[in-house]
């Protein structure tokens, strides 16, 4: 956090404001996370740089629509895709409550003419979009990797060795 001071020499020193340093940009793992998603989720990050917060958290609500688009679900409201991809257990309950809070959130940062969107907010977004789409996407991958390899090996050792 870097912070601006008015400062008169031996006299006082006033903070005038602060800004964020960190993450200048956050960097998510890519592989496995569809081009539309990774657009919007870039697209939420550089709004969160530059400082208008309002539009990050719309952006991470878009973020959801393609997660939920390439997960199939492409009709009806935002909250009637969340609630089929909890039915069909594309997400789980965790995952879906942080969903809902970020489209609502998203909603209120569209809609809302009185809503004030903090950075707090905003950063808040950001990470939980950022968890979701690591979830769905990269570590289930990175999950079913994982457990083929087991099944590989287990394979391996259930097989009898040739004699010689």
């Amino acid at each position: 956090m870097e912070q601006e001071y008015v400062e008169v020499r031996g006299e006082f020193s006033v903070p005038q404001g602060s800004r964020l340093l960190y993450p200048v940009q956050k960097d998510m793992p890519l592989k496995g996370v569809p081009e539309s998603v990774r657009r919007a989720y870039d697209n939420a990050v550089r709004s969160y740089a530059a400082g208008p917060y309002g539009p990050c958290v719309i952006m991470c609500r878009k973020c959801l629509e393609a997660l939920f688009y390439e997960l199939g679900e492409t009709q009806g409201s935002l909250q009637r895709r969340l609630l089929a991809l909890r039915e069909k257990q594309a997400i789980d309950s965790r995952l879906v409550a942080w969903a809902d809070g970020l489209r609502m959130l998203g909603n209120d940062a569209a809609h809302d003419l009185d809503s004030r969107i903090e950075q707090v907010d905003a950063l808040d977004s950001l990470e939980f979009i950022e968890a979701i789409v690591m979830n769905v996407f990269v570590l289930s991958a990175k999950f079913e990797e994982f457990q083929e390899r087991r099944r590989s090996r287990q394979g391996e050792h259930s097989q009898p060795k040739p004699s010689a």
